[in-house]
Formats: C-alpha cells, structure tokens, sequence
C-alpha cells in the first residue's frame, strides 16, 4: 500500500517537474513548490500533522530543477527534447504500476483490513489509558 503511494509520489514529482521545468522554463528555481505540490497531491492526505510540517519543512532545502534534471541525465549530454520524452514515459510506466497496485489492494481489501487494524489498535491503547 505505501509503496504505491510513493511511486505516486515520484511520479508525481517527474510529472510536475516536466511541466514546471520545462513548459514554464524555469530550471533556475529550486524544486522546492514541485516537491510540495507533488506531495499534496498524493501524500500528504495519509501523513499526520507532524509529518506534514516535517516534510515541508526538509524541503526547504530542495536542489534546484537544472541539478535534478542533469541527475536524470547521468551527467551526459542530451537533448532536452529525449530527456522530456523520457520522463514522460517513465511518468506513463509508474502511472500504470501504481493503478495495478492499487487494484489488487483492493481486490483483496487490504486497504480496508489495514485501516480496521489501525482502528483496533487505536481502541486498544485508549482502553490501556483508560485502566491505568
């Protein structure tokens, strides 16, 4: 389950690079609003309060995109226009692994399983708490 919300994630995070990087040409601003619109896309609905401020918190020290995109590039030279077709596929392949895993949670309801554990246990402690 949380390994297809984290390839969401960076999927996510590749898509709005592609489309804040390159449609607006703005590779000298760090990654920083790619980062936090990525995650409140796709994570931050699952992560509590403190997660959340902690993650916007580290990402204040996000690389910029030109140092991100050369990562994606090996250090090589290479047209930006494969470099875009690239990411954009690779964007499509995770889009698909992503709707599959989420599929077959689904199909087994796993998602519902874990959240009835998390309440199970959330009742537990309280009545621990409550005992003592």
């Amino acid at each position: 389950m949380w390994i297809s919300r984290y390839i969401d994630f960076i999927r996510a995070v590749i898509q709005n690079l592609l489309l804040e990087g390159f449609e607006n040409n703005q590779l000298d601003e760090t990654t920083e609003n790619v980062l936090r619109k990525s995650y409140d896309e796709t994570l931050a609905q699952y992560r509590d309060w403190t997660a959340q401020k902690t993650f916007k918190a580290l990402i204040v020290k996000s690389p910029r995109k030109k140092s991100l995109i050369k990562k994606f590039m090996n250090s090589k030279p290479t047209r930006k226009e494969l470099l875009i077709i690239a990411m954009e596929g690779c964007v499509e392949v995770m889009s698909e692994i992503v709707a599959g895993l989420k599929a077959t949670f689904e199909e087994a309801n796993l998602e519902k399983d874990i959240e009835q554990l998390k309440l199970q246990h959330l009742f537990t402690f309280q009545r621990i708490e409550e005992a003592n």
